[in-house]
């Protein structure tokens, strides 16, 4: 599992950033290590999910008249163009979608979602 985070820099994730922008390298290094044992690796970055550190994160904002939508929307403002937190079963549907093609074969790719931004 990859993340939005792999895709730019925010500020105070250096850690978090560093790890999920190299796991973006896996699936090509690993497919190309793997490409004749019929085993795949794909990597999917679904945008930020309402994980608990996250939505106290978008609590902690909101407050001085501002909702909880609008301090989600500015928390997610650097992260994602959406503007959205990224739906559990969305992110389901996704990687169910996406490990069809692994069982197609197909190996060496990264998905992202809508939510995390446009594929580069």
């Amino acid at each position: 599992m990859a993340s939005i985070y792999s895709t730019r820099a925010v500020t105070d994730r250096n850690d978090y950033v560093t790890t999920k922008t190299a796991s973006l390298d896996d699936p090509g290094r690993f497919a190309i290590e793997t490409t004749t044992s019929g085993i795949t690796c794909n990597a999917l970055c679904p945008g930020t999910l309402p994980t608990p550190a996250i939505q106290e994160k978008c609590i902690d904002r909101a407050g001085e008249g501002r909702t909880i939508d609008e301090a989600t929307r500015d928390y997610l403002a650097a992260r994602q163009p959406s503007g959205a937190i990224c739906l559990r079963w969305k992110a389901s549907v996704r990687w169910l979608s996406f490990s069809a093609a692994w069982r197609a074969g197909h190996t060496g790719a990264t998905l992202r979602s809508m939510e995390a931004g446009p594929s580069a």
